[in-house]
């Protein structure tokens, strides 16, 4: 399980997929789907024990998964099997394997914990995309669009930005926390590779929880050489974007948002048209929405069929009206809460996870790599990997095990 689990984050950073009848499947979908079987055969076996408070956990994102189901019929527009596939992934197939698997699993595999596995793997897909610029595999038509071609997959820029969310703070808190110097060259290079490909909401957030990072952290000279390096290395991004011809182009972008309804738009502007769209539809059904795949918004310009409002909160009520969001959000809340945050270890997931909610109220939230990866650290976070078990409310498959020592029972001849 554990190195299911380390290899099911790795692929995270893997942001492909391969068209099929259910819709699009990543690598990452067949690592998860792999710890499901592994762990569905380790209940079965009747080995271990599960908490009680996780099985709870299990029961409420299931039932927030049902009540997507019935939206999306009750809805009435065409059915997309791909987003149904992807948060049965989510709420069902993840939240089952870390029940499953207990803490000594997940935290750690040798002296290697989540944190810097999720550091290293934005590294190599940072340099990887430095690479592929280098070698005129990308495609843009200046800053407003921008891919990667990866393992000839087309890859938003937006999608390489969320991932680079979550691995540039935990290059940083590796960097603080765990005192290793070599975290630092990891961290600025992502930062860099942000500013590069011109995803500004990433960096805004990265940079914003960074300084979150820095003043939990206690302050040293690691700090104070981590803010000077990120000082140079932000001003030398913003000249190579000059020398590229993008820097004007980019800000102009969030300067054109007073240019809204006079035909100027920029994807920064656009944004409040496709809200305003949004939430005109959203009020005409507020119950049960209009089902995932169906925004679709038409204009006489390059907004044409935007297939997504870009932002988190009014994604999950167009798809699922106000009952499928309050139980999506409403779970996310619950997990976050600080008593369930309040171990030191804990914190670098919990700011990842909020990281990526405030990334996604400007984009598309939950696909490919960055979904997966989302919910993983949340309900890692949820089930309270980071706190000492309460025996006493642990239910019992087969015998009762220690939880912290928890092993395969040993047969007759092994």
């Amino acid at each position: 399980m554990k190195f299911l689990l380390l290899f099911s984050i790795i692929l995270c950073f893997v942001p492909i997929s391969i068209g099929t009848p259910v819709g699009y499947i990543s690598p990452v979908d067949v690592s998860v789907s792999l710890m499901a079987v592994y762990s569905f055969g380790v209940l079965l076996s009747r080995r271990g024990v599960v908490n009680g408070r996780d099985l709870r956990i299990l029961i409420i994102s299931s039932l927030s998964y049902l009540i997507i189901i019935v939206c999306t019929i009750v809805g009435g527009n065409s059915v997309d099997f791909g987003a149904l596939f992807k948060y049965f992934v989510f709420l069902c197939i993840i939240p089952f394997s870390l029940m499953i698997a207990k803490a000594q699993y997940i935290r750690n595999v040798g002296r290697m914990p989540i944190e810097s596995v999720i550091a290293i793997s934005g590294s190599f897909l940072s340099a990887f995309v430095v690479l592929q610029i280098l070698r005129g595999q990308y495609a843009s038509n200046g800053p407003e669009e921008y891919y990667i071609y990866i393992a000839g997959n087309i890859v938003h820029k937006n999608y390489i930005g969320a991932l680079l969310v979550f691995s540039s703070l935990s290059s940083l808190w590796c960097a603080l926390q765990n005192k290793k110097i070599k975290y630092i060259p990891m961290y600025l290079l992502q930062i860099m590779v942000t500013i590069l490909i011109g995803n500004r909401s990433s960096f805004v957030v990265e940079i914003i929880f960074s300084f979150i990072i820095l003043l939990r952290v206690r302050q040293n000279s690691r700090s104070i050489v981590i803010i000077i390096c990120s000082v140079v290395f932000v001003f030398s991004a913003i000249f190579i974007i000059q020398l590229m011809g993008l820097f004007h182009a980019q800000t102009e972008r969030l300067l054109s948002l007073n240019e809204v309804g006079n035909g100027q738009m920029s994807s920064a502007s656009a944004r409040l048209w496709l809200w305003s769209y949004a939430w005109d539809l959203i009020v005409q059904r507020p119950i049960f929405g209009y089902g995932f795949g169906n925004f679709l918004y038409i204009a006489p310009n390059w907004l044409n069929g935007r297939e997504e409002p870009h932002n988190a909160i009014l994604q999950i009520l167009y798809a699922v009206g106000f009952t499928g969001a309050i139980c999506i959000y409403g779970m996310i809340f619950w997990g976050l809460l600080p008593k369930r945050t309040n171990s030191y270890n804990a914190r670098i997931f919990a700011l990842m996870v909020m990281a990526n909610i405030v990334n996604a109220m400007v984009g598309i939230i939950w696909i490919r790599g960055e979904g997966h990866l989302f919910w993983m650290l949340f309900f890692i976070l949820a089930m309270g990997y980071f706190r000492k078990l309460d025996t006493s409310k642990n239910r019992t498959i087969g015998h009762l095990e220690e939880p912290n020592n928890w092993t395969p029972r040993k047969t007759a001849g092994a």
